[in-house]
């Protein structure tokens, strides 16, 4: 599942490795966010008005969210 943030950002939710993936399609550049949680298989992703990123843990019943910070990309806590 992928996204296109308010930021105009790639977001990828890599479920097989545990981390999701933002890639900057004008540079090329791209990182990925380690889950801080063991398998929970991070399928689903979407977007607020906002630009910050929510995602559902599905192996671990857990919403997330990753708040955006533009240029900085921060992790904030998982809300269970």
């Amino acid at each position: 599942m992928y996204d296109l943030g308010k930021y105009g950002y790639l977001w990828v939710a890599e479920h097989t490795t545990n981390k999701i993936a933002v890639i900057n399609p004008t540079t090329g550049s791209s990182m990925e966010i380690e889950m801080p949680k063991t398998n929970p298989y991070t399928q689903f992703l979407t977007s607020d008005s906002k630009g910050n990123i929510w995602f559902a843990e599905q192996r671990v019943d857990s919403l997330g969210v990753i708040n955006i910070y533009k240029p900085f990309v921060t992790l904030s806590c998982i809300i269970t």
